[in-house]
């Protein structure tokens, strides 16, 4: 139903519209000095010898090589498709002012020794709200933790240094998770064990650091720094990827989507962003759609509609005073981490109740509800998340069963994404309710893990999985 929804969609005349404002966000950057890195070896190397855990070149060749999973997430509370961007690689051209990433390009800064995923959008807001998690992107056992340092540095403070996590993996290899919030880190000790996809700690500031983010790095058994990203400039380990399923190098996603009263204030390092959202409204009243993406080319289309508590196009009005109920942009420039936001106001008539904006960028879809002349239906999203009940079994085969309850009739979507938030496949599009359950079909899921967006009308929320 939802295709052939799309097909007519398009077939429309929907007008071409400028946005109010948005672009491109600076992505940060940070600083290791060689020092630095001396002490931390020094310091994981004594941890081996009083914790009796292995020197990493014993365990070389024992198990299978290791293959890296996503290593951020979001609480499943939080119905966004993606949190972060790559925002650099390492910089495989060693010479001082010129930059050259694994694929011959320059998603890099100079110098740079590992891999940075910035979250987006919201990263100090939600870095202030726990939100932005940092994961086990493989098992281990933590050989070494560093907390306690200051955690919202805006620039590359001389001699700051970080939060982090270290894990040693069962071929003797070994992850560096750095720059993390101060008092997030995982209560574990050095040589306990940590599973796949388990937390470690919030994404910070911490260290020589000019804003939130994650700085992974990689080594080998033989304690060779890595670049996990296989590619034909890649000086360090060539085409042998260390990922599971490497994403590729640019990776257009729509992250989130929001409704406010002002535009989103979104760059205000050491303070948090302010989405300004807001999702009560008067007739008459301005509203600001705003809409956050990773890796947008300029001319790529979004798509917008708004929808009326009868589930049909709504209409609202241009600054101009134009009618209408979708629009499309397609913006003149692009970025790694762009936004754009769009001010409507709603007709003088508009009707009371429940009203949602649809956003389709590619092949992702987004909804936000908000309310006309009422209070915005009470947390409608912790309703929803909490009639969703559990999934399971967990990790799942070809199918997958969520205890649900919920009215008779309603309308229920499940789509399924990736940890780096591509779609994967739609799982149920159809209706439920009652005591009961929906069954899922995930037969076309590979194995690995999954967010699963769950939306109706009014509310969405999420579940993570884990295909067998």
């Amino acid at each position: 139903m939802r295709r052939l929804w799309l097909l007519g969609w398009l077939a429309l005349a929907v007008p071409l519209r400028a946005q109010d404002g948005g672009g491109d966000v600076p992505l940060p950057t940070d600083e290791i000095t060689e020092a630095d890195r001396a002490a931390i070896r020094a310091e994981l190397a004594a941890n081996r010898t009083a914790h009796g855990i292995p020197e990493p070149s014993a365990q070389a060749g024992k198990t299978q090589a290791v293959a890296f999973a996503w290593p951020l997430t979001l609480p499943p509370s939080i119905p966004d498709l993606g949190l972060a961007t790559v925002s650099a690689h390492y910089d495989h051209d060693r010479t001082t002012g010129v930059t050259q990433d694994f694929a011959c390009g320059t998603r890099t800064y100079d110098q740079h020794e590992g891999t940075d995923f910035a979250p987006w959008p919201f990263p100090v807001l939600r870095m202030q709200q726990n939100e932005t998690q940092i994961v086990a992107a493989v098992a281990g056992t933590i050989v070494g933790k560093r907390d306690g340092n200051f955690d919202l540095n805006c620039s590359a403070v001389a001699g700051a240094q970080w939060n982090a996590v270290y894990v040693q993996h069962d071929d003797g290899s070994v992850a560096w998770y750095g720059h993390m919030k101060s008092g997030s880190l995982t209560p574990k000790t050095v040589g306990e064990r940590v599973a796949l996809g388990e937390l470690l700690g919030i994404v910070g500031s911490s260290g020589r650091s000019t804003g939130p983010h994650l700085h992974l790095e990689v080594y080998d058994p033989s304690g060779n720094l890595i670049d996990p990203y296989a590619g034909s400039c890649n000086r360090l380990n060539g085409q042998t990827s260390w990922w599971a399923a490497q994403e590729p190098y640019s990776n257009p996603r729509l992250h989130a989507v929001r409704t406010g009263s002002a535009a989103p204030v979104v760059r205000t390092c050491p303070n948090p962003e302010q989405p300004n959202e807001k999702r009560s409204f008067a007739p008459n009243e301005a509203i600001v759609f705003s809409a956050y993406f990773r890796d947008q080319a300029a001319g790529d289309e979004i798509r917008w509609r708004v929808i009326g508590p009868d589930g049909q196009p709504a209409t609202v009005r241009h600054s101009d005073g134009t009618p209408m109920s979708e629009w499309t942009h397609a913006p003149s420039s692009g970025g790694r981490s762009t936004h754009w936001y769009y001010t409507r106001y709603l007709p003088a008539d508009a009707p009371t109740g429940q009203w949602r904006v649809e956003i389709t960028y590619k092949d992702q879809f987004l909804t936000r509800t908000f309310a006309v002349g009422e209070p915005l239906a009470s947390d409608d999203d912790r309703r929803l998340d909490e009639a969703m009940g559990t999934l399971y079994p967990n990790p799942f085969a070809e199918t997958a069963t969520l205890r649900a309850t919920l009215a008779p009739g309603l309308r229920v979507r499940v789509e399924a994404f990736d940890l780096i938030g591509r779609r994967a496949a739609l799982l149920f599009n159809g209706r439920a309710g009652g005591e009961g359950t929906l069954t899922l079909d995930t037969r076309s899921l590979a194995p690995g893990a999954y967010v699963l967006h769950i939306a109706t009308d009014r509310a969405t929320t999420t579940r993570l999985g884990v295909r067998r």
